[in-house]
C-alpha cells in the first residue's frame, strides 16, 4: 500500500485504502461473465450492516433496548432492535431489485418480492443474532447467506431448501467495539473488513483469512452438559484432562464466539441435547453460512451426527441443528470420538446394508450402533424361489428383504432357506472362481446418484468399446432403468446381487471378484466419494482395480487452503486406501473461473497443484504398474507417457527434479487443452 509521510514526527498515512466497494468492483472484473447483479446485492447488504451498526451504537440513548412485546417464528422473545433490524434488512433487499426471496429469523414465512420477478437471488439472514445480550452491551451480529435461484424459478421457500454447498456467498457482521464484516464466496477465500465510522466505509483489514489448524481453546455452554450425549461429554472432558488443558472462552453470542474462533483458532460447539434433540441453531441462516466461512478459511463444520454441515438439507426454512465448527484438527477430534462411540447416521447404516448386508464389518459396527439384526443375515440366506412346498414364516425373512433391496412382493410359498448350493460345492475351488469371474467380471459399471442423498444407481455398460466417447449413452442413467434398481418382480432383477446372495459360500468366495474384475465409472464425484467412504467396507477398497471418475471444478484446486487440502487428500486416498488400483482415469471439467485461472497461470507456478497427482501416479506405477490418465478439454493426458518422455530427455536428473519437471509439463498440457497460449 502507498504510504504518505506528513511533517516530521507524525504518523504515516495510508492513502491506498481498499474499501468493500472497491474490493467488490475488483472481484467483479475478474469474472468476464459477471452482470453486476451480485455486486449491487452486496452493496445493499453492506447498507443494512451499516444501518444496524448505527442503531446498535445508539440503542441505550434512544430507548431501543428491551423487549418488543412479542416473539419471533422460532419462539425467541423479540427485542426492539430485532424488529428494527429485520425491517432494515427487508427494505434494503427489496429496494436493491436483485432479491426475489428473503428468509429472516424474525418472519415465519419466506418473503417473496413480487416487485422483482426477474431477480435471480435469494437471501437468508438472522438480522441480529444474540439479541438477548443487547441490554448487557455484549457483541451481537448479523449472519447472512446468498443463493442463486434455479433457471425459471418463480421464487418460493422451497427454492431455499438446499444444502449449504449451494450458497454462492455467506458471512456475518459483528457489532462490537467496531463493526467487523467477514465475507466469503463459493470456493473463494475469506476476507475481513472493519467499519471506519469516520469514512462510513468497511475497510479491508483481514485479507485471505486462514485459521490455525489447531488451537487449545474451546467455546461451548457447559451449563447444558448434563443434557449432552455421551460422546460430547467425553470430548469436553478430554480437553480438561489434556496434558495442557484447553482454555474455555464462551461469550454466549454465536457471532462473537465464531469471530474469535476464526481469528485465533479452536472450536465452537452448540450440540443438540436432550432438551433440544435437533439442536438450537437454524440450519439455513446460521449453521450453513457459518460452515461456509469456516471451511473456506481452512476449518471444518459438522452437525451433531458428525455429518458435514454444508451438506445438511433443512426440512423447512426454520429447521434446526447442532453444530461443531472451528480449526480442522479440533473438529476432527470430535468426529473421532463419535466414531469410537459408533454415532453414525441411519442413512449410512442403511447404505451399508443395501450394498454389503452380510459382511462381518457391517455386522460388528451396525449391531453395536442400532441393535439391528445383521447377524441374522449371516446365518439366514434370502429365500430362493424353488418348488412350492409351503408359506414362508415371516420370522425367516432376512434383513436383506426388510430393506426391500429387490422390492419383493408379498411372501409366496417357497422351500426352506439354503445355506449353500449343492452343485457349486461339488466343483473344485479353481473352477468355481472361473465361473464367478465369467459371470461377475469383465464389465464396466456406470454409477450415479440422482441427488446428494439419493441411492447409488448402477448401470452395466452396453457399449464398453465406446467407453471413452464423450457422448457415451450409458451415462444417461436417468433415462435408462439401472440394472440393480428395485423391480416389481424378483425374476426381472438382472443385476449382480442375486448371485451374491444365493448363499453365504457364494458370497464369501465371489465378492472380491465383483470389485477386482470390473471397472467402476462414476459420472459424479460426489456419488463416488459417498460410495468409497461410506457405502463399502474399507477392506473392499483394496480390491478395486479399475476406477474412472468425472469431476467438476468450479474454481482452481488451490484457491484456498481447504481446496488445496481436499485436492491433496483426494490423491492421498487413491494412493493409500485404494492401493490395489491398476488403472485410474479422471475426467475433469473445469468451469469458467477455474479454466480462466489455469489459462493464465505460468506452468512453473501451476505445477504446485499438479504435483500431488504426479506423485501418486509415479508411486502407483512404480509399485504395481498402475496407469493414471487425466482428461481435460477433451484431451487425454497419459501421465506415465509424459514422465517417460522426460526421463529420456533428461536422463541424469534426480527423482525430485523429475517430479517437478513432470508436473510443469503436465500443467502445460492441461493449459493448452483449455485454449491457453503456447
Amino acid at each position: 500500500m502507498n504510504q504518505s509521510e506528513g511533517p516530521a514526527g507524525t504518523e504515516k498515512i495510508n492513502t491506498d485504502i481498499i474499501t468493500l466497494t472497491r474490493w467488490l468492483t475488483e472481484e467483479q472484473r475478474k469474472h468476464k461473465e459477471a452482470t453486476g447483479d451480485f455486486t449491487l446485492l452486496c452493496h445493499a447488504l453492506q447498507f443494512s450492516f451499516k444501518s444496524i451498526a448505527y442503531y446498535i451504537r445508539r440503542a441505550s440513548l434512544i430507548n431501543l433496548s428491551g423487549l418488543a412485546g412479542s416473539s419471533n417464528t422460532t419462539g425467541d422473545d423479540q427485542k426492539k432492535l430485532d424488529v428494527i433490524g429485520n425491517d432494515l434488512f427487508v427494505a434494503a433487499m427489496k429496494s436493491s431489485g436483485m432479491v426475489r426471496v428473503l428468509v429472516s429469523e424474525e418472519v415465519e414465512e419466506a418473503i417473496v418480492f413480487e416487485e422483482n420477478p426477474n431477480s435471480r437471488y435469494a437471501v437468508v439472514c438472522d438480522p441480529i443474532d444474540g439479541s438477548s445480550n443487547l441490554d448487557a452491551g455484549v457483541s451481537v451480529g448479523t449472519i447472512f447467506g446468498v443463493f442463486l435461484l434455479a433457471e425459471g424459478s418463480k421464487g418460493s421457500k422451497e427454492d431455499l431448501l438446499h444444502p449449504g454447498t449451494e450458497l454462492v456467498a455467506a458471512g456475518f457482521t459483528m457489532y462490537g467495539a467496531s463493526a467487523q464484516l467477514v465475507m466469503t464466496m463459493r470456493g473463494g477465500t475469506v476476507n475481513g473488513f472493519t467499519m471506519d465510522n469516520a469514512l462510513g466505509e468497511f475497510i479491508l483489514t483481514h485479507p485471505n483469512m486462514d485459521m490455525p489448524k489447531k488451537r487449545s481453546i474451546y467455546s461451548t455452554n457447559e451449563g447444558n452438559s448434563k443434557y449432552w450425549a455421551e460422546p460430547v461429554k467425553e470430548w469436553c472432558e478430554s480437553m480438561k484432562q489434556a496434558e495442557k488443558p484447553y482454555s474455555a472462552r464462551y461469550i454466549g453470542s454465536m457471532v462473537a464466539d465464531a469471530y474469535r474462533t476464526l481469528l485465533y483458532g479452536g472450536i465452537f460447539a452448540y450440540p443438540a441435547d436432550k432438551k433440544s434433540p435437533k439442536g438450537k441453531l437454524r440450519i439455513l441462516y446460521e449453521c450453513a453460512p457459518m460452515a461456509m466461512v469456516f471451511e473456506n478459511a481452512g476449518g471444518q463444520a459438522v452437525n451433531s451426527h458428525m455429518r458435514r454441515m454444508m451438506e445438511v438439507v433443512p426440512e423447512h426454512i426454520h429447521d434446526r441443528s447442532g453444530i461443531f465448527m472451528g480449526s480442522y484438527d479440533e473438529v476432527q477430534k470430535v468426529i473421532d470420538i463419535h466414531k469410537k462411540h459408533g454415532s453414525l447416521s441411519d442413512s449410512a447404516i442403511k447404505a451399508w446394508v443395501n450394498l454389503n448386508p452380510s459382511t462381518p464389518w457391517a455386522n460388528k459396527l451396525a449391531e453395536r450402533i442400532k441393535g439391528l439384526p445383521f447377524g441374522q443375515y449371516l446365518h439366514t440366506s434370502p429365500p430362493r424361489r424353488r418348488a412350492l412346498t409351503g408359506p414362508v414364516d415371516p420370522a425367516q425373512l432376512s434383513l436383506w428383504q426388510m430393506f426391500q433391496t429387490f422390492s419383493l412382493p408379498d411372501p409366496e410359498p417357497q422351500t426352506s432357506d439354503q445355506s449353500s448350493s449343492a452343485f457349486l460345492t461339488k466343483l473344485p475351488l479353481d473352477v468355481r472362481m472361473m465361473i464367478y469371474e465369467m459371470v461377475l467380471g469383465g464389465m464396466i459399471f456406470h454409477l450415479d446418484a440422482a441427488s446428494p442423498k439419493g441411492r447409488i444407481l448402477l448401470q452395466v455398460c452396453k457399449q464398453p468399446s465406446a467407453i471413452n466417447d464423450a457422448n457415451h449413452l450409458c451415462h444417461e442413467l436417468s433415462a435408462i432403468p439401472p440394472s440393480s434398481a428395485p423391480r416389481e418382480d424378483y425374476k426381472d432383477a438382472t443385476g449382480l446381487l442375486p448371485l451374491l446372495v444365493t448363499c453365504r459360500q457364494v458370497y464369501s468366495e465371489s465378492i472380491e471378484t465383483l470389485y477386482s474384475a470390473n471397472t467402476f465409472e462414476f459420472t459424479k464425484h460426489s456419488a463416488a466419494f459417498r460410495f468409497l467412504k461410506v457405502m463399502i467396507p474399507p477392506q473392499r477398497l483394496h480390491d478395486i482395480r479399475h476406477f474412472r471418475m468425472r469431476m467438476q471444478l468450479p474454481h482452481h484446486p488451490t484457491i484456498n487452503s481447504r481446496s488445496r487440502r481436499d485436492w491433496q487428500d483426494l490423491f492421498s486416498f487413491f494412493a493409500h486406501e485404494m492401493d490395489g488400483l491398476l488403472s485410474l482415469r479422471l475426467a475433469v471439467q473445469m468451469l469458467q473461473p477455474a479454466q480462466a485461472s489455469i489459462q493464465t497461470t505460468k506452468d512453473a507456478e501451476g505445477a504446485e497443484w499438479v504435483m500431488p497427482m504426479i506423485t501418486m501416479a509415479t508411486d502407483a506405477h512404480r509399485r504395481r504398474g498402475c496407469r493414471v490418465e487425466l482428461v481435460t478439454g477433451g484431451i487425454t493426458h497419459d501421465l506415465q507417457a509424459i514422465s517417460r518422455s522426460l526421463i529420456l530427455e533428461y536422463p541424469n536428473e534426480t527423482a525430485e527434479a523429475m517430479l517437478e519437471l513432470t508436473s510443469v509439463r503436465v500443467h502445460e498440457s492441461i493449459r493448452l487443452s483449455m485454449g491457453g497460449h503456447g
